[in-house]
Formats: structure tokens, C-alpha cells, sequence
């Protein structure tokens, strides 16, 4: 099989778990935050949005709330990505919405980053794998439409 070069941008944050005596986030209130993991067109309108603390602690530039993981940066990680087209172009790819911490007075503004375009990790046509089999004996219930292992 031949291959040709792609090129990619992307971007890992991660949250520090071992930083002492951190904060950790809860739920946004009054949304469903599973809706967070892959909003539709029409999940959200633009808002301040209000987000429970489950433990005070030091602020961080970026953290994910407890139970399901949507982004939270502060004031100056928003400005350390302005510039790049995912975040300054307007519900392009990524929206950054001013998030209020119940019950803290912080030192700066954070904001929920709302990732609105997600792309498949793997390219079909251009990759070995091997998907689960209807009759897998560990997963069957991921027949199909999950990729299994990457050759």
C-alpha cells in the first residue's frame, strides 16, 4: 500500500491531577452536561454559564470538570490560543464561553471551551485496521463501527 503525507494540527491538553491542593470542578448547572461531549448545531445558545465547585483549591489555566470533562480555561490560556483559526474564527471549530465558579472569587475570568467539531481519529481509506466482528467474544457489542486494532 502507498501512503502519502498528511498534514495534521492538533492540540493535547492536559489537566494536572498531581498539582496539591488543586481545585477540582463540578456540573454546569441548569444544561445537560453530557451535551457538552458532542453538541449539536442548536445545543447552546451563547450564555455565562454557572459551574459548581466540588473542591476549592489552587486555580488552574486548564482543568476538565469532574464528571464529564469539558474544558475550562482561565483568561490567560484563552489568550495563549488566540490567534489559531479553531479559536478565533466564530463557532468555526471550538466557542469559548465565560463560565461564574459557584461559591469562589477567582483571580481571573475562565471560560467553558466547547469543542463543536469533532473529526474522526482514524482515516479508513487510508489506514490498516480491523474492526469488531459481530460474533467478538470480548465486545460484541461494539460490532461494526469501532475500530478494533490499527496494523
Amino acid at each position: 500500500m502507498a501512503y502519502r503525507a498528511i498534514s495534521i494540527k492538533y492540540y493535547l491538553l492536559r489537566d494536572d491531577l498531581e498539582l496539591p491542593n488543586r481545585w477540582f470542578l463540578g456540573d454546569i448547572r441548569n444544561v445537560d452536561n453530557w451535551g457538552f461531549s458532542d453538541p449539536t448545531p442548536y445545543f447552546m445558545e451563547p450564555a455565562i454559564y454557572t459551574l459548581d465547585v466540588y473542591r476549592k483549591g489552587t486555580e488552574m489555566d486548564y482543568t476538565v470538570t469532574e464528571a464529564f470533562g469539558v474544558p475550562v480555561l482561565s483568561q490567560k490560556a484563552k489568550e495563549a490560543l488566540s490567534g489559531l483559526p479553531e479559536i478565533d474564527e466564530p463557532y468555526y471549530h471550538t466557542v469559548l464561553e465565560p463560565v461564574n465558579l459557584e461559591g469562589m472569587s477567582v483571580e481571573q475570568d475562565y471560560f467553558l471551551m466547547i469543542i463543536e467539531t469533532q473529526i474522526d481519529c482514524v482515516d479508513e481509506e487510508l489506514s490498516d485496521f480491523q474492526k469488531y466482528l459481530v460474533d467478538d467474544p470480548v465486545r460484541p457489542d461494539k460490532a461494526g463501527n469501532t475500530v478494533r486494532s490499527l496494523i
